[in-house]
């Protein structure tokens, strides 16, 4: 992918978007992320290796500056960015064929994360979902199997919202004059 400078301005913006994102769901602890939407939008507009280091750099600024957690997610953010990059015909298709697509994308990035967040965290990270993840424990599950289900659930809502938001914005008669 050769990076010109309208490129590098649309993946300086979704970095933005990201570290916005991961910051209002920090301080507000909600149970999901928007901390990939920029890297979703990015993806599908440009491509895997955009995807990937709009959220590589993404984890990397919030972790600089409010979430040290977030450092350890940029394995998963790199894997979203290649896995949407890879499905940008999703635009083009029904709810439904978007809804499955990001299931599928879904498990792969929650057992990641959910590998990260066992091994590095025993469960408990900054994020609004750790205490779904104590709840789970709490009933009598497995500390991975909580967090799985955790992740999975979390990152298929925060995964397909950002899907559906950045599909209206390249679809709309606006953006695609700015483009």
């Amino acid at each position: 992918m050769k990076i010109d400078t309208k490129k590098l301005t649309f993946i300086s913006f979704c970095i933005s978007i990201n570290i916005v994102g991961s910051f209002l769901a920090f301080l507000l602890k909600l149970p999901i992320y928007l901390d990939s939407i920029g890297t979703v939008f990015i993806s599908l507009l440009y491509g895997p290796f955009a995807g990937a280091l709009t959220g590589a750099l993404s984890s990397a600024t919030s972790g600089m500056i409010f979430d040290v957690y977030s450092f350890y997610f940029i394995p998963v953010q790199i894997v979203l960015g290649i896995l949407m990059g890879l499905s940008k015909n999703i635009l083009n298709r029904s709810i439904k064929q978007k809804v499955v697509r990001v299931f599928l994308i879904s498990i792969p990035i929650s057992l990641l994360g959910a590998i990260v967040v066992t091994l590095i965290f025993d469960g408990v990270t900054s994020s609004g979902s750790a205490y779904i993840v104590q709840f789970l424990r709490a009933l009598g599950l497995k500390t991975i199997t909580s967090v799985f289900i955790t992740q999975f659930i979390t990152d298929f809502l925060d995964k397909l919202f950002a899907t559906f938001l950045a599909d209206k914005i390249i679809n709309s008669k606006s953006f695609r004059y700015i483009i």
